[in-house]
């Protein structure tokens, strides 16, 4: 019992920090995700956001030239062909 009321004392908190407009898209996300409860539904969607900044911020430290890309080199009667 008391872990569902500490559950609601933090979601009274997060209303705090939103306005109207981004409360309204997040009570949507939590409808259209079928999550009832937010504390929840605050935990899972900040843990995919983090996830996404993460793996964004990895493909900038990506270099192009550590890509290869296996090519096959073909011989016809008429000439030499190249498939990548």
């Amino acid at each position: 019992m008391a872990h569902k009321n500490w559950d609601n004392v933090r979601d009274h908190r997060l209303y705090g920090y939103m306005n109207q407009k981004e409360l309204d898209q997040f009570l949507e996300a939590m409808r259209l995700r079928d999550l009832g409860q937010p504390a929840t539904a605050v935990r899972e969607f900040l843990t995919e956001i983090s996830e996404q900044i993460i793996i964004t911020h990895r493909q900038k430290q990506f270099k192009q030239q550590q890509v290869v890309i296996p090519t096959v080199k073909y011989q016809f009667p008429s000439g030499k062909f190249t498939v990548n």
